[in-house]
């Protein structure tokens, strides 16, 4: 049997594959725009349709999972990575009659404008999303809830909160961050520099968000969406200070309120996962 990763390259991408290799007995293949030596490893772009679909009629994977991802927050680039390649493989299926288990990544900001009131969000809370990342999003759901619901597929959609992790995308908080910690190390900068610190967010870290992913590409209901999160408000300021702590660092280098390129200024003041659907399938009550 088969797993195929796309996006694999990708920060959580990486984390994601060494766990399958580490605990799954199956081929795992892995498929990203970059070329690469290592071992089953497909260079694809994905817009070549023409070539995903030999890749995966050849392969007949029985789960894919698809990470692969843009959020330049250019309607056109992320329209098509996130929204039209999703739809391309479900055509795949479709037209080859695939009993393929699809786990699509879905996002938190697909439900972009919400208040304070709704939480803990639920995975039937509308979607309002206010970035081009999270409209984009939630487009694919909405294709793959239509797909599934009509054709029958088997697709579920893991929808990931916010990942603590190393070498994640500088556009992300703590990818960032990170590179910002990096330079403060070298002497390159005097000061670390961040937005608002007052929203709060529910982090998880990558290592229990991949065991969630797994229990959902194995358990989840066809149809379904479910959160991969931990379930509780994180205070962005207090994520900041154990993070300087872990490096030995002081918060007074910090300089808060700045701007951030490409970051929306119109922040939600807190939003954190309803895990309900997704304890149930692990099998926590309560």
């Amino acid at each position: 049997m088969t797993i195929l990763v796309t996006g694999a390259t990708g920060g959580f991408g990486k984390y994601l594959m060494q766990w399958l290799q580490m605990y799954k007995k199956e081929t795992i293949i892995a498929m990203g725009r970059s070329v690469s030596d290592q071992k089953n490893y497909i260079c694809c772009d994905l817009q070549d349709i023409e070539t995903l679909n030999k890749c995966i009629i050849d392969m007949k994977p029985r789960i894919i999972y698809h990470l692969a991802a843009s959020f330049t927050d250019h309607y056109e680039t992320d329209y098509t990575i996130n929204t039209l390649v999703a739809q391309q493989i479900l055509e795949i299926f479709r037209k080859n009659k695939l009993e393929t288990r699809l786990v699509l990544i879905g996002s938190a900001s697909e439900y972009g404008l919400i208040r304070s009131e709704d939480n803990p969000i639920q995975e039937n809370h509308p979607l309002c999303p206010i970035s081009i990342y999270g409209l984009t999003k939630a487009f694919q759901t909405q294709y793959a809830l239509c797909y599934t619901y009509k054709y029958k597929f088997n697709v579920v959609i893991a929808r990931i909160f916010n990942l603590f992790a190393q070498g994640l995308s500088e556009r992300l908080f703590l990818g960032r961050l990170e590179k910002q910690i990096n330079s403060y190390l070298q002497g390159e900068i005097k000061e670390i520099k961040v937005g608002n610190l007052h929203s709060y967010r529910d982090y998880i870290n990558v290592n229990e968000a991949i065991y969630q992913l797994n229990i959902i590409a194995e358990k989840g209901y066809a149809g379904e969406v479910y959160h991969v999160a931990s379930g509780k408000p994180k205070l962005m300021r207090n994520l900041l200070k154990e993070l300087l702590n872990d490096f030995h660092l002081d918060f007074s280098i910090v300089k808060e309120g700045c701007h951030v390129p490409g970051k929306l200024n119109n922040d939600i003041p807190i939003i954190y996962a309803d895990m309900s659907k997704t304890n149930k399938l692990i099998g926590i009550n309560g």
